[in-house]
């Protein structure tokens, strides 16, 4: 075993909310202070013997939480502060961002502009910008892949559903039609049609309409 840092908080009655010990990075400020930039705490949520729980949280130089570890979950900006929280890869320095001021999360995205932002430049037919993937080997009445909701409304109508767009604009879109339909808003009728077929002559047919001069 190497060297042992150990605090060690021996009480006859330990309780919830008893700090364990504090880490303090202190230096001076421009007036010539002591400041403390970085703290770290260590506490004591519930002391009882076999379920025992605690918290270790990290603060920053103005006194805000910016890490809280407990038993349950890692917070990250508790304070509500306006402070992103950035995850990088190989090759995408925003390949998670969650932006502390604006409540929105971006993938491949500095600035996301919807409450998922999806961004990223993508070549054929196997990759995207999302892959939902159900797994379920035999697939029943009901399955689903996506599900899309208004759920505060019971009659949506006229909302979009989805909108679709190009470089140059809306192109079109999926819409609420009523409490049981669905609509769908495009500039041209082809995705709608069934049984499409091209094996026809254009001569016959335009001989057929009879032109004359």
């Amino acid at each position: 075993v190497g060297p042992v840092l150990l605090f060690n908080r021996d009480s006859a009655s330990p309780a919830a909310n008893d700090f364990l010990g504090t880490i303090d990075f202190q230096g001076d400020n421009s007036a010539g202070e002591t400041h403390d930039y970085v703290r770290i705490l260590a506490r004591i949520l519930s002391p009882t013997d076999g379920s025992e729980t605690s918290n270790l949280i990290i603060k920053r130089a103005d006194g805000n939480n910016i890490v809280d570890m407990n038993a349950t979950e890692v917070v990250f900006n508790e304070d509500s502060q306006d402070t992103d929280f950035r995850v990088e890869s190989n090759g995408d320095d925003n390949c998670l961002r969650v932006k502390g001021d604006t409540d929105k999360v971006g993938i491949g995205t500095n600035s996301p502009s919807h409450k998922l932002h999806v961004q990223g430049e993508f070549t054929g037919t196997s990759t995207g910008a999302a892959h939902f993937d159900n797994t379920h080997s035999t697939v029943v009445s009901g399955d689903e892949v996506v599900r899309i909701s208004f759920s505060g409304d019971g009659d949506a109508s006229n909302g979009h559903f989805i909108n679709f767009f190009d470089s140059v604009g809306d192109i079109g879109r999926i819409n609420v039609a009523n409490t049981s339909t669905v609509s769908y808003v495009t500039s041209s009728d082809y995705r709608l049609k069934e049984n499409v077929s091209y094996t026809w002559d254009a001569t016959t047919r335009l001989k057929q309409l009879k032109p004359a001069r």
